[in-house]
């Protein structure tokens, strides 16, 4: 048996220029005849409007390996923490908005519990299910009071093979996997974000990684992925997204490396 505890602390200080200046003038050149303007500080113009941010983690963790037989192994793990959100907003005056700005604080726990067997020396076959919680993506700076009152949560199933051959110089993973997170903020106006209820997304991997010499190894890697939108109809336009793909999600990519 073997055991880990541990302690993980960060912060994270994030400053961001938001929205478009609120200008109170008009200003045009002519193509023809043009005028020569002024250069300086228009009014609305400057500053910007700055919101900073800053996320605090404090947590706790524990993960243990038994080994059941020679060749089976429970794995569990657990991670529980304290998480400070603080997202200011302020005009170009530099005045703050209470009504869109928030500071809240979240204690999500997770765990994980996986098995780990040796079908031979070569050859494992592993299985493990995850849970995880954390701020609802990047637009975390996007995201305006009312719209972080819970964390993103997220479960995943994952099973696969591992083997390694010609004398432990060629090391394959075929992973099989199912992820689903709930409580997503996606952009659904250039100023807006909204709840899109979830995202599922499934599917296989395959890496394989060959040291040709001592020094020298190449890797090539293939995944397809199936990802969907959950129950999601645009606030804004009132259209229902549900059951269609997500931005920005590749069903098909490969990758080449090499150290």
């Amino acid at each position: 048996n073997r055991m880990t505890f541990g302690i993980d602390a960060s912060y994270l200080q994030f400053l961001r220029s938001r929205g478009f200046p609120d200008a109170t003038y008009g200003d045009y050149v002519s193509l023809l005849n043009p005028v020569q303007g002024q250069f300086g500080n228009f009014p609305g113009l400057y500053p910007q409007k700055q919101s900073p941010t800053q996320i605090s983690d404090l947590a706790g963790l524990f993960e243990d390996a038994l080994s059941i037989t020679h060749n089976l192994r429970l794995v569990v793990g657990l991670r529980s923490e304290w998480l400070r959100l603080n997202r200011q907003n302020y005009n170009a005056a530099g005045v703050e908005s209470t009504t869109s700005g928030f500071a809240q604080t979240y204690n999500p726990s997770n765990y994980r519990v996986g098995v780990v067997y040796d079908i031979v020396p070569a050859l494992t076959l592993y299985g493990q299910y995850t849970t995880a919680e954390d701020p609802p993506g990047s637009n975390i700076f996007l995201a305006n009071k009312g719209q972080v009152n819970s964390l993103s949560k997220s479960s995943q199933e994952e099973v696969g093979l591992k083997t390694q051959f010609w004398h432990d110089r060629i090391s394959a993973t075929l992973a099989l996997y199912n992820i689903e997170r709930k409580n997503i903020l996606a952009s659904t106006s250039p100023n807006t974000v909204a709840d899109v209820g979830g995202q599922k997304s499934r599917g296989v991997e395959f890496e394989l990684d060959t040291r040709l010499v001592p020094q020298w190894t190449v890797s090539v890697s293939a995944a397809y992925t199936h990802s969907r939108f959950g129950t999601f109809v645009d606030p804004n336009s009132g259209i229902d997204a549900s059951g269609n793909p997500p931005p920005d999600v590749p069903t098909w990519s490969a990758g080449l490396f090499t150290n």
